[in-house]
């Protein structure tokens, strides 16, 4: 089962002028589309989510959910660059990586994918593909990483229809090689640029190398951030104090200085008292040691290590058990 299906539906509206084609015989903008807006589909379709020890923000509400999914080809092996001085993953050709974004008014079985941004790693290169609700079903687009055309058709695209004010606002969220940059350091301070406070990995993503951090910068993506509700969770600034900024309701750690708040997942305790958030993490990390290669079980042995993962190791001892496909 795949998730992003080719269609043609939506071609002849979207770009049916040489200035959006680009003259060229194959569309450099793909319409795509998916016929559910369930979640469960990615795991149907054989991805596994990544569950980072610091949850991403949320809206104030607590109703907006992010996850992120992951698909590798049989016996892929994720490779560890360190280029850049130090441990980062490189994903191999062929990987598929998903941020879903879900709208959850009870239980999660019935929530529902609002926004989808994802990217493919393929032997001639990368390319993005995003998809939006559309009443029952989900439509997007895929273009080529580095293509200026087909970004500016995407942009387009995706704005048509929307209210002038948040035609910007989806553009600037749609430049998706500014953000991806490989080997991006994490950001020390909250001012110093629009982009997330995370690291990227050799490959741009931040997701997969979070998983693998013990501590972790704060984003402030979403207003409220749900980590201060875990007591297994702890917070700390490299410098300036401490404090938690409250605002209609929402929730967010922020150092006096002006510094990115630090958080830290205390695995052991968590596991110990049967945590399930902890459990997926740990899950998760088995994952990626299943397909990484032996710098990185090296490199991230002490994450690795925190789960119970690793040489001579019992894995189900610390309840990190289950199948490559989660």
């Amino acid at each position: 089962m795949s998730l992003r299906v080719t269609t043609s539906k939506f071609l002849p509206v979207l770009w049916g002028s040489c200035f959006l084609l680009g003259c060229s015989e194959e569309p450099r903008v793909k319409a795509l589309s998916r016929p559910s807006v369930e979640l469960a589909q990615w795991k149907e379709a054989g991805f596994v989510e990544l569950v980072p020890p610091i949850r991403p923000p949320t809206s104030a509400d607590g109703s907006d959910r992010i996850s992120v999914w992951l698909r590798l080809p049989s016996a892929a092996q994720i490779i560890t660059d360190r280029s850049s001085g130090e441990p980062r993953l490189r994903m191999p050709s062929g990987a598929e990586l998903d941020r879903v974004e879900v709208t959850q008014r009870g239980d999660l079985t019935t929530a529902e994918v609002e926004d989808v941004r994802g990217t493919t790693f393929g032997p001639e290169g990368e390319s993005f593909h995003v998809f939006r609700r559309r009443d029952a079903e989900l439509w997007g687009l895929e273009w080529a990483r580095g293509d200026a055309v087909a970004q500016r058709a995407a942009d387009q695209a995706l704005a048509a229809g929307l209210p002038p004010a948040a035609r910007g606002r989806l553009v600037e969220l749609n430049q998706c090689a500014g953000c991806h940059t490989p080997d991006k350091p994490a950001a020390t301070r909250v001012a110093e640029s629009t982009l997330p406070h995370r690291k990227t990995d050799a490959s741009g993503l931040y997701h997969p190398q979070s998983v693998l951090e013990r501590e972790t910068p704060v984003e402030f993506s979403r207003p409220n951030d749900p980590n201060l509700a875990d007591p297994f969770v702890r917070f700390r600034c490299a410098t300036g104090g401490l404090s938690v900024r409250e605002a209609g309701g929402s929730k967010s750690p922020r150092c006096s200085d002006g510094s990115v708040p630090l958080a830290t997942l205390d695995l052991q305790r968590a596991l110990a008292a049967g945590d399930p958030h902890a459990q997926a993490v740990c899950a998760s990390r088995k994952f990626i040691w299943e397909h990484l290669d032996e710098l990185g079980r090296v490199a991230f042995a002490d994450a690795f290590s925190d789960c119970g993962i690793g040489p001579q190791r019992n894995h189900e001892a610390l309840n990190v058990g289950g199948s490559k496909n989660g």
